[in-house]
């Protein structure tokens, strides 16, 4: 039993060591992209404001109107990369690009949005 217990010990202390356990405090920290992004988005003749927060998860939530309005959700990854559904009158558009942060934070974020028969990009700030 003592042998297990060091074993699980040693495999805890490796695994944390090199950031296995999500504990990580370096540049690939999803944490790092929490905060608010206050941004316009434009294409296909529509256009329009946005608002979306990124809690230390990574999780996306916020909404956005103009032309169109509605609700996006979804997620940023540790290395920045953002992947939403915009859901609204006019139906779901995806919206795909990257993040940027500075101390800790998400600090701006740029890509494109793209719906059946329409497309655009987005930029905050």
């Amino acid at each position: 039993m003592k042998r297990i217990g060091l074993f699980l010990l040693a495999v805890l202390t490796i695994a944390g060591a090199s950031g296995m356990l999500g504990c990580s405090s370096d540049d690939g920290d999803v944490a790092n992209y929490q905060g608010t992004l206050n941004g316009s988005w434009q294409g296909s003749g529509m256009s329009g404001i946005f608002t979306v927060t990124i809690d230390a998860a990574g999780v996306v939530t916020g909404t956005y109107s103009g032309s169109d309005s509605g609700s996006i959700t979804g997620a940023v990854d540790n290395q920045g990369s953002f992947s939403a559904s915009a859901t609204g009158h006019a139906g779901v558009a995806q919206w795909t690009g990257t993040c940027q942060s500075s101390g800790g934070h998400v600090s701006s974020g740029n890509g494109t949005w793209t719906a059946p028969g329409r497309s655009g990009t987005w930029r905050a700030p």
